[in-house]
């Protein structure tokens, strides 16, 4: 981008662009420092409401001091346009991390319980972020939280300026990201810090679980998950295996705002007190004590091998092709043709299928459990069709080569062997706490990593 210069900041780069707001990266020339500037979108500069909803932001933000919440520095009215000018933040958002896969147990409540002591500082000060989601919280490099983008933040009534809220959307509409919205909010009824609680118990699902708890196939799907379904626990579909986690979780979750966590303080203590029960304690026995991530290891492990037969299974197959191209002639038409067919459909379809499953556990793991869901039922139809296929194949060829007949016989006895056997096997190893739930499981939506989201829909 061409340089430019917003009175004596020197723009570097835009960090996030969105439809309500566009982040630029700029060195504040007066004190040597680079600094984040979110400005309305020159199409949007002069919208008083738009303006007064980024005064609002840059109030809320200023209100709160705390080491997980972005510091305002100062907002700024230059050319008659308005420009927030906040600490920037090197780093990733949380979004990134969820599309890894599941975080590990102590990194889980250490990072939750950042967000909460944020959320909690901010509550205590009657502001409630009303869009909190991944996208808007970041990793430092030093492994920090920040919590950013308080452009849709509401006020409690007493602590704004004119002692009343003022809700900067229409009537009728509502204000925040779809996905992470609590159901009253969804209704357009009042909401309350408890709103911003259901948020975060979405949140940490996601960073438990690699998944979104409510996520549909479509918008209208979505938004009746939230309002009516309840989600498996976290530790139904990762390798967690605490409760207490669970607890945390659908507390947050909970569909009525009275049943959730009674003040913010309140969720903070439960984190602390689950950090504390998972930090081991010295010298509290004698005897030698198991290695406290053998689990994860042995999860590990058992996950390459089941990646290790899906990739084995679609190659083995793809031998295949040659003798059975064989048995079409010896057949001759019409049954080669259809033996070919029978034969060639699951090589082609349940070879590209195990190549997905492969492919989304070496690179999506947060997405394996709903695509083997998906895919699952297919793959054992594909194997069953390809054995029989197989076994019709070598009593053809034993009337023209018994040792090719031999061979295609043996092939279908071993791939039976690895369909009923050996895979039940490597997943039971590999999935021990979701064998079985798999297809309960929904795939978070693709966001893309930037400093922050600056768009509110």
């Amino acid at each position: 981008m061409e340089e430019r210069q917003i009175g004596p900041y020197r723009i570097v780069e835009v960090l996030g662009r969105g439809g309500m707001g566009v982040v630029y990266l700029a060195d504040d020339t007066r004190l040597g420092r680079q600094v984040a500037i979110k400005a309305l979108p020159p199409a949007l500069s002069r919208d008083p409401s738009l303006r007064e909803r980024l005064r609002r932001e840059a109030r809320a933000a200023a209100m709160l001091s705390h080491p997980a919440i972005a510091t305002v520095h100062s907002l700024e009215e230059i050319d008659q346009e308005l420009f927030i000018v906040s600490e920037y933040v090197k780093g990733h958002n949380l979004r990134l991390e969820i599309e890894r896969g599941p975080l590990a147990a102590e990194a889980l409540v250490e990072t939750c319980l950042q967000v909460a002591r944020a959320l909690a500082t901010a509550h205590a000060k009657g502001v409630v972020h009303r869009d909190l989601k991944p996208e808007n919280v970041m990793r430092s490099a030093d492994s920090g939280i920040k919590v950013l983008d308080f452009g849709l933040a509401q006020i409690e009534p007493g602590l704004s300026s004119n002692g009343s809220v003022t809700r900067l959307t229409g009537d009728g509409r509502v204000a925040g990201t779809l996905a992470y919205m609590s159901p009253e909010q969804l209704l357009g009824a009042d909401v309350d810090f408890r709103t911003d609680i259901f948020s975060f118990g979405v949140m940490l699902y996601e960073l438990a679980t690699g998944v979104h708890p409510f996520e549909g196939s479509d918008l209208a799907s979505t938004i009746s998950r939230i309002l009516n379904a309840n989600p498996p626990a976290p530790s139904e579909l990762s390798s967690l295996g605490d409760t207490a986690i669970d607890a945390i979780v659908m507390k947050c979750l909970h569909k009525e705002p009275a049943q959730r966590y009674r003040s913010t303080a309140d969720l903070v203590r439960d984190l602390e007190q689950l950090r504390q029960r998972r930090t081991p304690q010295p010298n509290v026995a004698a005897r030698p004590r198991p290695r406290p991530h053998a689990r994860d290891d042995r999860a590990r492990t058992g996950l390459w091998w089941w990646r290790l037969h899906q990739l084995s299974a679609a190659f083995l197959y793809g031998v295949m092709v040659y003798p059975i191209w064989l048995v079409r002639g010896w057949a001759g038409p019409p049954w080669g043709v259809v033996l070919w067919l029978a034969v060639i459909i699951p090589i082609v379809g349940v070879g590209a299928l195990r190549l997905h499953l492969w492919f989304t556990a070496t690179y999506y793991t947060g997405h394996l459990a709903r695509q083997r869901g998906l895919v699952g039922r297919w793959v054992r139809l594909g194997d069953t069709v390809f054995v029989l296929a197989l076994l019709t194949s070598a009593v053809v060829a034993s009337f023209e080569h018994q040792g090719v007949s031999a061979m295609i016989a043996a092939f279908a006895v071993g791939a039976s062997v690895a369909f009923l056997i050996v895979e039940p096997a490597t997943s039971r190893a590999a999935f021990r706490r979701s064998s079985g739930r798999s297809g309960s499981r929904k795939p978070p939506k693709d966001h893309s990593d930037s400093h922050k989201d600056p768009s509110a829909t």
